[in-house]
């Protein structure tokens, strides 16, 4: 469970392969996922979840370098210091499937 202001949960990772094939492998796995397309900004994927009755929703930005790969989620209401685990759960979520497609 995090906390601050706004709660929020990051992971960074190698992931040992070409940059452009990284690329196509998170865009598989963010279509394959409930989040809304906020955009994308120079090697960066920018998402959000729907909001829960405990959490308004979370921003979700995943930079993808040369040699690793860095998730972060966010919580969207700057209020919010408590994410009750659900950070640290999309963050999860998101490098199951990116791993499942990475066999």
């Amino acid at each position: 469970m995090a906390i601050g202001l706004p709660a929020f949960h990051e992971v960074r990772k190698k992931h040992g392969m070409l940059k452009t094939d990284c690329e196509a492998i998170v865009k598989n796995a963010l279509a394959s996922l409930p989040w809304i397309e906020i955009g994308y900004m120079e090697d960066a994927f920018d998402y959000r979840t729907q909001g829960t009755m405990l959490t308004f929703a979370e921003r979700i930005l995943i930079y993808v370098g040369e040699t690793e790969i860095l998730v972060k989620s966010t919580c969207l209401f700057p209020a919010q210091f408590l994410d009750f685990g659900k950070n640290k759960r999309n963050i999860d979520t998101f490098f199951t499937q990116f791993n499942d497609l990475n066999k």
